[in-house]
């Protein structure tokens, strides 16, 4: 009977898991953060379903980020050019701390995107990813996941704005795309 109890656990934990391969955002959450990244994932998720679940999760945050987020030359050419400050050189000290984090691995694209450059960085135990998310377009796509996955009411409690009816995240979760599949 015990036998039975656990095997039972056991399959319904299973359907859940495989739920999260239904939506990017799951994905998104574990691949957008510095410490559980891209390559993390791959040394520590080995079994076949894992690798094809990594797989495929690059892919449909792939197709996301570049269906809903465009690339930096499209975004200058939609929206004026704002000024910034030069960035400052790093001295020799900052160039030494950073090396790691900012290693990029040799890759086919000559060009990759901003979301294929943060895939291929090392990990960033040490970094803070609020600064660094703020720096780059791919910020975009993090806040739109991290406020559906704070409230999960979101979208219903805050459609009076303009910013949530335009949000593409919201417009999946309200089509019954979204990350919780066990309301519907």
């Amino acid at each position: 009977l015990m036998r039975v109890a656990i095997n039972n656990g056991w399959k319904k934990l299973d359907e859940y898991y495989s739920l999260t391969a239904e939506s990017p955002l799951y994905a998104s959450a574990l691949l957008l953060h510095p410490a559980f990244n891209l390559k993390y994932l791959k040394r520590n998720w080995k079994s076949d379903r894992q690798v094809l679940w990594v797989s495929d999760a690059v892919v449909a945050l792939a197709e996301y980020f570049s269906r809903w987020y465009p690339s930096e030359e499209k975004a200058i050419r939609l929206f004026p050019a704002q000024t910034r400050e030069p960035p400052r050189e790093a001295d020799s000290f900052e160039e030494w701390v950073h090396a790691e984090a900012t290693m990029v691995e040799d890759s086919d694209n000559e060009d990759p995107d901003e979301l294929e450059r943060y895939l291929q960085l090392q990990r960033q135990p040490g970094c803070d990813p609020i600064e660094w998310w703020f720096e780059h377009q791919i910020s975009r796509l993090r806040e739109s996941i991290q406020r559906i996955e704070a409230d999960p009411h979101f979208a219903e409690a805050d459609y009076g704005s303009s910013s949530a009816r335009e949000d593409p995240v919201l417009e999946t979760v309200d089509k019954g795309g979204g990350s919780q599949p066990w309301l519907q």
